[in-house]
């Protein structure tokens, strides 16, 4: 599967104007036209080898009428780009939607995605200790507090996970994921310190400092205590967290894709 195709998704396609199908009928013919301009332009930027502009012309042609074969031609371009989540999803969403037109392309799109899912990365995360409010990201991008717990692909290479509260960051784990690793991931978060009831944040430590630890007999309230060994927990941990060792992947080369022989049209 992996031939020489760096070009697979400029040399294995082309544009055609054909008749609007069944699919597309809400749009206008006016947006039909720009999406079929924004396809040819990300033909000629995959020509160029400038795949990250390819994915972007491809998903805005996309975006304005879905058509197969523009959805299988993001898929090559965000392999290329080593998006492969991404691209094993719009894989499938190209052979689940494939039309008369360009079922014939199936058979191949289904190779390349079994190949795809081989190379993909899965993490399982944990995070004990994670508020009602906390919220995780994979990068820059917010994932949903159910996929703790659960086995989820992820691209290969470098990948940072943070857990953020109320806005500030409380822990981060930064790794580097090989191709077709497995591994588990646990998001140590400490607890939120609260003052008790009627008692604001700065009373409590106050009670501390006023102690006299030459008289205190040990039977007064540890309360103060507590809380200031339970800050300094906090501030070591997150001192610990604040720098963490990145270890960046062994380029593994862009994503060898192959569309078969032929050519798929914007249908």
């Amino acid at each position: 599967m992996r031939g020489s195709v760096a070009l697979a998704v400029a040399l294995g396609v082309a544009l055609a104007v054909s008749a609007v199908g069944v699919r597309v009928e809400a749009q206008s013919s006016s947006e039909v036209a720009a999406a079929r301009r924004l396809f040819q332009e990300g033909l000629e930027a995959a020509r160029g080898g400038a795949w990250d502009e390819a994915v972007r012309l491809f998903e805005r042609s996309y975006a304005i009428a879905p058509r197969p074969s523009t959805q299988l031609n993001l898929a090559g371009a965000l392999a290329q780009t080593g998006r492969l989540v991404a691209a094993s999803e719009a894989y499938r969403g190209f052979i689940h939607g494939a039309d008369r037109r360009s079922r014939r392309f199936v058979p191949r799109a289904e190779a390349e995605l079994h190949e795809l899912e081989e190379r993909l990365a899965h993490v399982t995360l944990r995070a004990p200790g994670l508020e009602d409010d906390d919220a995780i990201l994979l990068g820059d991008r917010e994932l949903s507090r159910a996929v703790v717990g659960v086995e989820m692909p992820v691209d290969p290479g470098a990948a940072v996970f943070v857990v953020r509260r109320d806005g500030r960051e409380v822990t981060r784990e930064a790794l580097s994921l090989a191709e077709g690793e497995s591994r588990e991931v646990t998001l140590r978060v400490v607890p939120e310190v609260r003052a008790e009831a009627g008692a604001s944040a700065r009373e409590v430590p106050a009670a501390a400092l006023e102690a006299d630890p030459a008289t205190d007999d040990g039977g007064g309230d540890d309360t103060g205590l507590i809380v200031g060994v339970t800050v300094a927990a906090v501030v070591a941990v997150a001192a610990a967290v604040i720098i963490p060792t990145v270890v960046v992947l062994e380029s593994q080369g862009p994503f060898q894709g192959d569309l078969g022989d032929g050519v798929i049209t914007f249908e």
